[in-house]
């Protein structure tokens, strides 16, 4: 007999998958899944005051239906088992939420490790009186994801019991608003040294904690799959403030720079003493590094730090770092774009080539103390136009400096500049010279730019 055609064998295939797939989506939810995502549903009450006949999740949730295909906020596998849980609320203008929290914090949630299969766990927009992350989450054995956005009154310190989770790959706790939901995570034990243990974790993020403390666990090396991490208490970037409350403490552990998958690290707002690791220079693949508004100090570690090929973000602001700023060399921080080493106490002369690096576009030292001439930039970024140069309350001197592009914004307020601006700078979309020894006649063109500040000079037509 012969073999059939290979766009026959295939057209049987997809047959097959395709009835396998509609076979799956119409699994029915196991009966034991059911049963635990109604006790589950019994800790909470879900109404708005201001909307009574507003639609919620759990109106879905109907004894005697089926889970996996009628029920809000649940996802099952191919069997009828439950794999993703989503509790998702509004939050009204007025604060009001939707659902709350009505069982005791001692059974509050408690349902979900009988859920066999599960693996994502997503809150958001709720309101808990008193209850704190369960402990007998921990024995949840497939669990991947747990993300908790804008949960007020769920707070509690990390359970070490979070260290079973070995399918564990993502952690995400973001309080939003802690003055008005409440302070998040709280406590005194930072992240358990348990935690270590979470081999498959890829990303690590909490943000606003003004009650949470602690330290990070020189283990954290074992998060082996980490790619991001982010333990932020406040982001002037964002929200305009770092908490004063608040932050994890202690040493920077020199682990850290053993996370050869790390892509992205922010320690932004916390209260971390001691220097930078010189072995966050092994950290080959990391993008971001984010050190701001922290207690450290020491000298920075620019060579270790200047053999990142692939830094793209370095932001040092506001610690007490020391040090002059070291010569660089030609290859060095070749995908910089972002520099910002403000309030801190480094001094010195700006490098020959800091305004060639090839890809900068933001570089800022403000309130340090340089000295000497600004650098004039060269042919070697000349093209660059979104260029971002701040070197307010300084002690520089000379004449100002070429500039890498046409248009951008440059601020150098507060220094020792002299003799005349240049005409070019008239392209600039924002351009602060005040106070300094400027002298001679503005060009017509910088009395044109948008955004002008020349005010504690000498001019002859200006103001």
């Amino acid at each position: 007999m012969p073999m059939p055609s290979t766009s026959l064998r295939w057209t049987c295939l997809t047959l097959l998958c395709i009835s396998v797939l509609h076979c799956a989506r119409a699994a029915n939810c196991t009966a034991s899944d059911s049963a635990a995502l109604l006790d589950f549903k019994n800790g909470f009450s879900c109404q708005d005051i201001n909307n009574p006949g507003l639609v919620c999740q759990f109106d879905t949730w109907v004894p005697g239906t089926d889970c996996c295909n009628s029920w809000s906020g649940v996802t099952c596998d191919a069997t009828g088992q439950v794999t993703d849980i989503s509790v998702f609320g509004f939050w009204n203008g007025d604060l009001t939420f939707q659902i709350h929290q009505s069982a005791p914090a001692s059974t509050f949630m408690t349902q979900l490790p009988r859920l066999k299969a599960l693996e994502s766990i997503d809150i958001q927009f709720a309101r808990f009186g008193d209850a704190e992350l369960p402990k007998v989450w921990g024995q949840i054995a497939k669990l991947k994801h747990i993300n908790i956005v804008g949960v007020a009154g769920f707070t509690g310190e990390i359970p070490k019991e979070f260290g079973n989770l070995s399918n564990l790959e993502v952690f995400h706790w973001d309080t939003m608003v802690p003055t008005t939901l409440g302070p998040g995570l709280s406590g005194s034990k930072g992240i358990p040294k348990e935690l270590c243990k979470l081999h498959k974790l890829r990303e690590f993020y909490v943000f606003l904690l003004p009650n949470w403390s602690g330290t990070l666990p020189d283990c954290i090396d074992g998060w082996t799959s980490i790619q991001s991490i982010t333990i932020n208490n406040g982001d002037p970037h964002s929200y305009g403030e770092v908490l004063n409350t608040g932050g994890l403490t202690g040493p920077i552990p020199s682990n850290l720079g053993k996370l050869k998958t790390l892509t992205y690290l922010s320690l932004v707002g916390n209260k971390f003493t001691g220097s930078i690791p010189k072995s966050f220079g092994s950290l080959s693949n990391l993008r971001t590094l984010r050190l701001n508004n922290n207690r450290l100090s020491g000298a920075i570690p620019w060579k270790e730090l200047s053999q990142l090929k692939f830094l793209v973000t370095l932001d040092l602001k506001i610690n007490n770092f020391h040090g002059t700023l070291p010569p660089l060399t030609p290859n060095c921080f070749q995908n910089l774009e972002y520099l910002d080493a403000s309030n801190t106490s480094i001094w010195g002369e700006l490098p020959r080539r800091i305004l060639d690096l090839p890809m900068i576009g933001t570089l800022k030292f403000r309130h340090v103390r340089l000295w000497g001439w600004i650098p004039s930039a060269t042919f070697m970024n000349a093209s660059r136009a979104d260029f971002n140069f701040d070197f307010s309350y300084n002690f520089l001197s000379g004449p100002p400096p070429k500039l890498p592009g046409p248009t951008g914004v440059f601020k150098a307020p507060h220094n020792k500049l002299s003799t005349s601006i240049p005409a070019a700078y008239g392209s600039l979309y924002t351009l602060d010279l005040s106070f300094n020894r400027l002298t001679g006649r503005v060009p017509t063109a910088v009395l044109a730019v948008n955004s002008l500040s020349l005010d504690g000079n000498n001019f002859t037509n200006f103001p």
